[in-house]
């Protein structure tokens, strides 16, 4: 009887929407993707409201993807997001944007605006493009 008894106690508590939290409740972690397309100089850093991922070595034609851990609150649709890139002769220069992340993700293309294979880049044709929402990882 006492086993019956505490079923039923467990199930009701269960069953009750106060003390069940379904995956819908639970805020998700925001995406973020990062493509460097076809700059010759490496992302280093990519910062933004409580988050910021440093020692990042991001190469032409590779793509990096970080996951928000720390919570990003209020609108999500027009997000600051700088990114440092390692320009050789004269250190690193920062880009910035705004980042929608209203569906979740948000991803951006790192590119030499420039672009000409037989001419090396220039720190100022390094360009910052958001995109649509990336997919998730």
């Amino acid at each position: 009887m006492k086993r019956l008894l505490f079923l039923a106690v467990i199930a009701s508590l269960v069953s009750c929407s106060d003390f069940w939290w379904a995956p819908s409740d639970a805020t998700p972690y925001l995406n973020l993707q990062v493509e460097n397309v076809n700059s010759e100089f490496s992302v280093v850093k990519v910062s933004l409201r409580n988050n910021e991922f440093e020692d990042l070595n991001i190469i032409s034609g590779t793509t990096q993807f970080f996951e928000l851990t720390n919570q990003v609150t209020g609108d999500l649709s027009d997000i600051n997001i700088l990114v440092d890139i390692d320009c050789i002769a004269q250190g690193p220069i920062t880009l910035s944007t705004q980042l929608d992340f209203s569906y979740g993700s948000a991803y951006i293309r790192i590119i030499d605006s420039n672009y000409d294979n037989n001419i090396s880049m220039n720190c100022e044709d390094a360009t910052i493009i958001p995109s649509l929402p990336a997919p998730k990882p």
